[in-house]
């Protein structure tokens, strides 16, 4: 406690401004309107773009940062205040005020971190971090507040610290990205100008980088006991913050419980989806493959990973059973569990046993319930098998629960668009459909999708992102399914079209299970052939949904 305690006040210095008035500048009326001033410095305690508790914290030398005013009588940013810094702890902000304040009226200003470009904002976004020293001072959020008096240009105030910032060793989570999840804490924040405040909006997952130690910037919601999760495409974990997370804190491994890690379980993408009224999911990393020659499962690395037309898919000779290439078109049902069928390995050639294929799937013809769920779970590629790099506990969406995903489910605004579900799309030039979680921002500097939830039009032009622009809206929270290509009677075909199998049948047709099509003209839950090869793209379910 002694640590901690020391710690803390070492990090109340970082963004807590010295109180000591200098009167810069008189009066000067601009285009801007009044022309004002703001003294600010930092504690003697660390260094501001190097973020270290024993160092000192001082004003990069030739780095310009902005401060945002507000007032507590006018609505929205009413000035920008720059500055330069010049490697001390004092720093003089400068700049014209768009409107003139009543007499005693509260100005707040804002520090919201550094690598600004002194626009005003109304959204602060926490969920894309790497971790480091110099990545965390970009969420440096402080305010302080000063009263006005008519005629006054030149002010000093002490921000205090808005976030927390927590130091982590997550070296155990080997290779990928890591995401951070908890109850009570915000990956956005809406800045409120008239009170001089922020309040998270969504409880989204942060993006800390890949494995190693870790400096993570908060925004807490409650200061009571509280447990944080962390999730990378093959290890889970969590700590538990026995006394809460408090805005203005520094805390090292002396302020939560030990990080336990599980080998066994894991999780891909941040985002989390309504699949029914009560029920949320989120996604695998990637598509889901098979290596014969092992018999290992295994997500695709990336999200726009498809094998198509390639080795392994487009072997049908006898090597297929023993092959070392990997495999993503599967027969329905076909997770290697024997259910009695007589097509329920995943290598097995896609030939059609009759017309309906009645040779995959659990055995049980002219049943009503064929479904992949219940006595017949196994016969799920998630449910049966341990993934090499996601661990257990997966599972294959219902058909009724892809439709409530694309067509029903609320999510957010997107540019114009209210529930925004999906857009038609190109991904490191794949063609397929990104899929946006119930609560999204969609990045800043990242073109906005067109064609949102059009099933019918777009087309696969409609939006191209490339490899950084998709790393922002995979941090986001993102899903992308691609264009697979489908088996049938030993051939791939259809490479510019998407299929998908769910685990469940068709209502209408007992004989044929659902599937989801992605096309560049339509975007569909439909009832397919059994003995079909379609891609595989799994979930897992979110527990204690409100």
């Amino acid at each position: 406690m002694k640590k901690l305690t020391l710690i803390v006040s070492a990090i109340a210095l970082l963004i807590g401004f010295s109180q000591c008035k200098k009167e810069v500048i008189t009066p000067n009326t601009t285009d801007q309107g009044i022309h004002i001033t703001l003294n600010a410095g930092y504690g003697q305690n660390g260094q501001r773009t190097d973020f270290n508790p024993a160092g000192s914290f001082v004003w990069t030398n030739d780095a310009t940062e902005y401060v945002y005013v507000g007032g507590a009588n006018h609505s929205g940013c009413i000035g920008v205040l720059s500055g330069t810094g010049n490697g001390t702890a004092t720093m003089t902000f400068t700049g014209g005020l768009t409107t003139t304040p009543n007499d005693g009226e509260l100005l707040y200003f804002f520090y919201l971190g550094k690598g600004r470009d002194g626009s005003p904002v109304n959204t602060l976004d926490f969920s894309s971090q790497d971790g480091t020293l110099e990545n965390v001072t970009n969420y440096h959020i402080a305010i302080g507040s000063e009263e006005y008096t008519t005629g006054q240009t030149s002010f000093s105030a002490t921000l205090d610290m808005a976030m927390a910032i927590a130091y982590f060793d997550l070296s155990e989570f080997g290779s990928g990205n890591i995401y951070l999840n908890g109850e009570d804490v915000y990956s956005t924040a809406t800045i409120n100008y008239t009170s001089g405040s922020i309040s998270g909006n969504s409880k989204g997952f942060i993006n800390v980088g890949t494995a190693d130690s870790k400096y993570v910037a908060l925004i807490p919601s409650v200061t009571t006991s509280t447990t944080l999760n962390f999730n990378s495409s093959s290890k889970t974990g969590s700590m538990t913050f026995n006394n809460g997370i408090k805005t203005g804190y520094y805390y090292t491994g002396d302020s939560y419980s030990a990080l336990t890690v599980s080998a066994e379980t894991g999780t891909g993408i941040p985002g989390t989806f309504s699949v029914s009224a009560t029920k949320k999911v989120f996604f695998s990393k990637g598509n889901l493959q098979y290596q014969a020659s092992t018999g290992t499962w295994r997500f695709a690395e990336n999200q726009y990973d498809a094998i198509g037309n390639n080795a392994g898919n487009n072997n049908f000779t006898d090597t297929r059973s023993t092959q070392s290439d990997w495999i993503d078109l599967f027969g329905w049902g076909t997770s290697g569990w024997n259910n009695g069928n007589t097509n329920y390995m995943p290598d097995n050639n896609w030939y059609s046993s009759n017309l309906y294929g009645y040779g995959y799937g659990p055995k049980a013809k002219f049943s009503i319930n064929w479904d992949l769920t219940g006595d017949y779970a196994d016969a799920d590629w998630g449910v049966y098998n341990t993934i090499e790099n996601g661990g257990i506990d997966w599972r294959t969406l219902t058909g009724d629960e892809w439709n409530y995903l694309l067509f029903t489910r609320s999510a957010s605004t997107i540019g114009e668009t209210v529930n925004a579900k999906y857009a038609k799309s190109k991904v490191n030039n794949v063609c397929g459909v990104i899929v946006f979680p119930d609560t999204y921002t969609h990045p800043t500097g990242v073109s906005v999708p067109t064609g949102i939830n059009a099933p019918g039009g777009g087309g696969w032009d409609s939006n191209n992102y490339d490899l950084n622009a998709w790393g922002k809206m995979e941090a986001a929270g993102a899903v992308f399914l691609p264009v697979t290509g489908r088996a049938e009677n030993a051939v791939i075909t259809e490479l510019s079209v998407g299929y998908y199998w769910s685990s469940t049948q068709s209502a209408s047709n007992s004989n044929k299970p659902y599937g989801v099509k992605i096309a560049a003209s339509t975007l569909e839950r439909y009832y397919y052939n059994r003995y079909y090869g379609y891609a595989v793209r799994l979930v897992k379910v979110v527990e204690d949904v409100e």
